[in-house]
């Protein structure tokens, strides 16, 4: 039975591309310090200032020659050396050669560079060299890797480490991002209690709100907590209201069940609009989302586990368009599983998984154990997903599954 069977049920891809078509990028810049662009969206392209490299130059230490000059066995005369920060500035003439440092520019006139392993002999101010030699060895030429004006990075690229020294090599010292993503966290529930405090019986600590907190930090996102919310009207509306002044989006766990019974969907319905979803996924389902005027509104169950992988599928996806970023569908790869699963048709299921590889490189998968919705003790052990579409029935051990291996912000 598919999701199209079970009436009220939209396809985890449905809701996805619903969601998606509904945000688009806020539109305020920020320039900053390179440094502090990390993990940051680029609002604008980045073009290339300079040539890279600069000049053409050695990319081996050993001697700057003339390769019309070189002959195996034959002496040419050292008249100078080249390094890095202090070039050679002389022509290297007819029956000359100059001693060069890795990364030194190539003196004129000189077109190859012997590497220092082919010296055979030297003597005073004379050097014999061996082996083959070809014109353009180890020379590495000015612009091959970069040239002035290509686009270095596009927009909407998110900067990694290896992208600041990228730009750090152009010597771009700061680039235009999106402004951080300001996301309000709040709790509703009598029986949800502070960490610290003493559990009375009905009681449960409010795990969602950090473990949210968590995922949205390491998103880069700009997270204003606004704490427990008592089951009251008008203090769940005031922060609402607060929350939406202050905030581009509002995030909530729990109470998003259709017929549940609980005060923000009728708030957030009093205050902007709101929709509520049955999303064939597992675990999750219930799904809501809708406008304050000011802030996106994304409302998850209430079971952990739940409130963790429809943040990932959908919550996620929305607030990195909204960021300025392009989101991105997670690569999956292809394992062996090594214990049995039971699935009904009709809802896609993620489930928490370990996947390492053999000998032969073959990769295994193994669940972490108990896959209920609220069982957030298989997360902790866990470094993927088995995704099981929703046509997808009970499979056995040795059959092949596709996993999706956690990505940052989950690690």
């Amino acid at each position: 039975m598919s999701c199209c069977d079970q009436p009220g049920l939209i396809s985890v891809n449905d809701a996805l591309n619903k969601l998606l078509a509904a945000v688009k990028p806020h539109a305020d810049y920020e320039e900053l310090p390179l440094p502090q662009a990390l993990h940051r969206y680029l609002a604008q392209p980045i073009y290339a200032l300079v040539d890279n490299p600069a000049w053409h130059n050695s990319a081996m230490d050993g001697y700057a020659v003339r390769f019309a000059d070189y002959q195996s066995g034959q002496p040419l005369t050292v008249v100078g050396t080249a390094l890095a920060g202090k070039p050679y500035t002389k022509s290297v003439e007819k029956g000359q050669c100059v001693r060069i440092m890795t990364g030194a520019p190539i003196p004129t006139g000189a077109d190859t560079v012997i590497m220092q392993e082919q010296l055979c002999e030297k003597r005073s101010d004379k050097v014999i060299f061996s082996g083959e030699v070809r014109q353009g060895d180890h020379v590495r030429l000015k612009g091959e890797d970069i040239k002035q004006g290509k686009i270095l990075l596009p927009a909407k690229h998110q900067c990694s480490a290896a992208d600041i020294g990228f730009l750090a090599a152009q010597g771009i010292s700061t680039v235009t991002v999106y402004r951080k993503l300001k996301v309000g966290l709040l709790s509703t529930g009598d029986e949800l209690k502070a960490l610290g405090t003493t559990l009375h019986l009905g009681d449960i600590y409010d795990s969602n709100r950090y473990m949210l907190n968590a995922l949205l930090s390491n998103m880069g996102c700009d997270v204003h907590d606004f704490g427990i919310i008592a089951d009251n009207v008008q203090l769940i509306k005031d922060t609402l209201i607060k929350a939406n002044n202050q905030c581009d989006v509002i995030i909530t766990s729990g109470g998003v069940s259709v017929g549940e019974a609980d005060y923000i969907k009728d708030i957030i319905s009093e205050l902007g609009e709101l929709h509520l979803w049955k999303v064939a996924i597992k675990p999750g389902k219930p799904f809501a989302y809708g406008w304050l005027s000011n802030a996106l509104f994304l409302g998850l169950p209430g079971n952990p586990v739940s409130a963790l992988v429809t943040f990932c599928k959908l919550a996620l996806p929305a607030m990195v368009k909204m960021t300025g970023g392009e989101y991105l569908p997670p690569n999956y790869l292809c394992a062996t599983l090594t214990h049995p699963l039971k699935k009904r048709q009709g809802r896609t299921e993620y489930i928490r998984s370990h996947y390492t590889s053999n000998n032969e490189g073959e990769l295994l998968v193994t669940p972490t154990g108990k896959q209920g919705s609220a069982i957030m003790s298989s997360l902790v052990g866990a470094n993927c997903f088995i995704v099981l579409d929703e046509n997808q029935e009970s499979m056995v051990a040795g059959e092949k599954v596709m996993i999706e291996v956690f990505q940052p912000p989950l690690l």
